[in-house]
């Protein structure tokens, strides 16, 4: 999963970036296929939205599906470039989890200093031969951020956090752990398909991050 941080970047420098492997487009068909890949039907909500900027959570998911689709229907154009490359360069869209092979600490280090200059949570997810292990820590977000995590006194979120792991791997083989709070934690054993849909499942959860397709138009 791709996101976008909302309250620090301006739509004219995501249209920027993007132009360089959107180029085909004509401008006005790249602000409508933005807008549908950040969760609005049109560029006109989108702007009506970060006039209230309020309303906006501090992460907004970028679907590049939802990119895709919108740009074919207004342009007739299929689009085409390499997704890995874009994200790697980019200094606006993010991913939500990393892969990181096990002892790599060189790559947990940078993962974890992009976490951290992005104002992510730093969840990785390290592939055995047959099962993963998923970890979260939030000391990656600003301080003005984490309180809702490191509080929780009723200990709502580590329950929400619990519920999902189990919707995704009850009964699973490998009989995976959770083991963890809502700042910090890591699942054991899971299979690597449960481990990817569960990070990106948790960072919606500790961000509050926008989903495509859940807000309309005004």
């Amino acid at each position: 999963m791709l996101v976008v941080n909302s309250a620090e970047v301006t739509i004219v420098a995501l249209k920027k970036e993007l132009r360089r492997c959107l180029a085909p487009l004509k401008s006005s068909h790249l602000d409508e296929s933005i807008a549908n890949a950040l969760g609005f039907r049109t560029y006109a909500a989108l702007l009506s939205a970060r006039r209230r900027s309020a309303k906006l959570p501090d992460f907004m998911q970028f679907d590049l599906e939802r990119l895709r689709s919108r740009a074919l229907a207004l342009s007739g154009e299929h689009i085409q470039f390499d997704e890995s490359r874009l994200v790697e360069a980019s200094r606006i869209i993010q991913r939500t989890f990393k892969y990181i092979k096990e002892g790599d600490h060189r790559a947990e280090s940078a993962w974890f200093r992009r976490s951290q200059n992005a104002g992510l949570p730093f969840i990785h997810v390290v592939k055995r031969r047959k099962y993963a292990r998923l970890s979260w820590d939030c000391i990656t977000l600003p301080a003005d951020r984490d309180h809702r995590l490191r509080a929780d006194p009723d200990c709502l979120l580590v329950r929400r956090l619990f519920d999902i792991f189990q919707s995704e791997a009850k009964g699973a083989p490998g009989k995976p752990f959770f083991d963890g709070q809502a700042f910090v934690g890591d699942i054991d054993n899971l299979l690597p398909q449960a481990a990817e849909k569960l990070a990106d499942r948790y960072f919606l959860e500790l961000t509050g991050a926008l989903v495509p397709g859940s807000r309309k138009a005004s």
